[in-house]
This record gives C-alpha cells, structure tokens and sequence, in this order.
C-alpha cells in the first residue's frame, strides 16, 4: 500500500481510537455511548473510504475488525485461500451484526436469544454454500475442540478422510446429546448425577464400529486426555 494511503487508514483509525477513549470516560449512559461509538465509527469510516478503494477498505475490514482476526485466529487448522476467506469474513460479519455486533463490539446490543441461533444457523448454511460440503467439514473441524482433536488423531492413525469425517459427526452428536442429558434430566437420586439418554450408547456404538475397536479405544483414552505441564 502506497505510504499515504497507509498514513491516511492510521491517521483515521487512531482519530476514531481517541474519540472512543474520551466517550467511554465522559459518557455514563451506556445507550447514548453506544451511539457516540458508532457515530464515532461511521466517521472513521468515511475518512477510509476517502483514502482506500472498496476493495481495499474490506482488506482493511478483514485484518483489523474483531469479525476478522477471531475469523482467521479459528481458522488456523483450515487454512482457507484468500478468495475462501474473503467469502467468510462478509458472511461471518453479517452474522457479527445479526447477533447484536456494534463495529467492534461483540453483541454490545442485546438481542432476543432465538434470533442469535437463528442466525448462527444462517451462517453456517451460508458457509456451506459458499465453501462446499468438504471445505465445510475443514471448516466445522477447525472451530471446535472435538474437530482438532479428531484432525490431529486422523493424521497419527493415518485415517481415510470419510472415516474421520464420520467419526466427527458422530463425536459430535454425542457431546451434543450429553449436553443435553446434563442440561434437562433428572439428577439420580442415590448419585446425584444425571443418567445419560438412551441416544449416546447408540451412536458411542456407531463411533466404534466405524473406528474399530483399537481405534476407537486409542480415541476414547486420548480425547479427554490433559497432560500437566507444570514444573
């Protein structure tokens, strides 16, 4: 990027940086903050816009918002390319917007609870669309815990990538049905804890036979394994 264009982004960005400093510890009333935030950020802004082309500005966008370095922090594993990338930024920040996101602010304003699943759904049919269903799963796998583990346990077994695709999806259903067992069943009487549905030895079934027993012993020792690594 020529040197003024790089000078007229810092001048705007550090401008909106001070004015957002000076209304935080001047204005009490959390609403009329957030509206000075966002007119804050809208001049900011207009000051890029006068200096970057459009494309220029959403690069801008990508490496500096929160939408975008959480994006690519999560992404590590997946390495998307830049084209794949630039199509999950503007459907993740829709979703950053969609949840009650305020420019850099991670859902400063509240929204109903069924509208934050609802477009969490949204996004992640959009990211199908846009990746395809086996970038999808590369995707799926680097945002979660259980998908890391399952990539990094697929590489030391030398898995075929439909075995570890399966293994994920069902892993994950059952971390999802045990969740849902802690959340809504009956604590037992004598234990105190919740017995688990019928669901998850049913799919634990399924994982085992589609990783066979040795496999599926060497994930079960090793998936909720913590190694210590104090002196």
């Amino acid at each position: 990027m020529p040197a003024e264009k790089r000078d007229a982004a810092q001048a705007a960005q550090e401008t909106e940086i001070y004015v957002e400093g000076y209304n935080k510890s001047t204005i009490q009333d959390h609403a009329a903050e957030l509206e000075a935030f966002k007119q804050s950020c809208q001049q900011r802004d207009q000051a890029l816009l006068q200096a970057l082309t459009p494309e220029e500005f959403e690069r801008y966008e990508m490496n500096t918002t929160p939408a975008g370095t959480e994006l690519a922090r999560r992404t590590i594993g997946m390495q998307p390319t830049d084209d794949e990338f630039q199509q999950m930024f503007r459907i993740a920040y829709t979703n950053w917007v969609d949840t009650g996101g305020v420019y850099g602010r991670w859902r400063a304003s509240p929204v109903p609870r069924e509208q934050i699943v609802a477009a969490d759904q949204q996004m992640n049919e959009s990211l199908k669309s846009a990746l395809g269903p086996d970038r999808f799963l590369d995707y799926q796998m680097a945002v979660s815990g259980t998908g890391q583990q399952m990539r990094n346990f697929a590489a030391r077994f030398q898995l075929q990538r439909e075995t570890m695709a399966q293994a994920f999806q069902l892993q994950t259903q059952i971390d999802q049905l045990s969740r849902t067992a802690v959340r809504t069943a009956n604590p037992d009487s004598t234990t105190g804890v919740p017995s688990p549905p019928p669901q998850v030895p049913d799919v634990q079934s399924q994982l085992q036979q589609i990783l066979g027993p040795e496999l599926w012993q060497d994930w079960m020792l090793g998936k909720d394994l913590r190694v210590n690594l104090d002196p």
